[in-house]
């Protein structure tokens, strides 16, 4: 399956440098997105959503509600909605014990897949599978107390981190100032997806990126919607290559290309992702 997700799904405010997004989160599950990328800072022992130091004034209740809702009425759908702790390097146990009291709040086992493993689609269907990118200091051995998929990778990076029963591939190199070594990072990535049969492999490839870019002597910086303008159209244009592909072909074969996090998106960038599906 390819699943299009955004890069910082909360940051709708700020100046350029900070803001990722123009849909709120409401509006990009209603176009399509599927993969969230929730950053959160404690604030008066809330989590609220922020983008670095920006607080994009929004509380991570209302992230969990608009999922919840969502899943409500889209019962049959699956959503994936990766959390961070933004600005801090060693996790405090704080953080920890008030994502648990979010989670119970809006019903645990009701909305929420948490445990540990890539699930199917029939095992997530109407769920939240959580994707934690924090830390935690207790010992869960029971699946059921588990916290979600856990995935660390380095700033910066491209990765490769495989356990036991599961592999992630992560492209997330994000400062770089060149435009065609990033979409050539991007589209590696979606070939190596589309190569690969492993059902216990997820690839997790972020469109998004910001840097300096030389012009002449000068320096000038790439700011996400600098980079989303022509990352974008070339998204666009290799899906629907490679739809096109298919349909000519009539190959009964559903290539996976993985998860791609997007900034800026619009309704037919989405869907020029989410159609490669069928």
């Amino acid at each position: 399956m390819t699943i299009p997700g955004t890069h910082d799904s909360g940051a709708i405010r700020g100046a350029s440098p900070f803001k990722c997004q123009s849909m709120s989160i409401r509006q990009q599950l209603h176009y399509g997105i599927r993969f969230v990328d929730i950053r959160c800072k404690i604030v008066r022992q809330e989590l609220h959503i922020y983008h670095q130091f920006i607080n994009m004034r929004t509380k991570f209740s209302q992230v969990l509600q608009d999922m919840v809702q969502f899943l409500t009425v889209n019962p049959s759908e699956c959503l994936i909605m990766s959390v961070k702790e933004e600005g801090v390097r060693h996790n405090s146990k704080s953080f920890e014990d008030l994502y648990d009291k979010y989670i119970t709040q809006f019903g645990r086992n009701k909305y929420f897949y948490h445990r540990a493993t890539i699930p199917k689609l029939s095992e997530c269907r109407g769920k939240i599978v959580l994707f934690r990118r924090f830390n935690v200091k207790k010992v869960y051995k029971h699946e059921d107390e588990q916290k979600g998929i856990v995935v660390e990778w380095e700033d910066n990076e491209m990765s490769r981190s495989c356990g036991i029963v599961m592999c992630f591939y992560i492209q997330d190199q994000f400062n770089i100032g060149d435009v065609d070594r990033k979409w050539k990072q991007i589209e590696t990535t979606l070939m190596e997806a589309e190569q690969q049969t492993s059902a216990s492999s997820w690839f997790i490839n972020f469109a998004s990126a910001t840097g300096l870019m030389k012009i002449t002597k000068l320096l000038q910086r790439l700011t996400p919607r600098n980079f989303a303008r022509k990352i974008n159209p070339r998204i666009i244009r290799f899906f629907t290559t490679k739809y096109k592909e298919k349909k000519k072909n009539k190959s009964p074969i559903h290539r996976r290309y993985g998860t791609i996090l997007m900034d800026f998106v619009t309704p037919e960038l989405i869907y020029s992702v989410i159609k490669i599906n069928f």
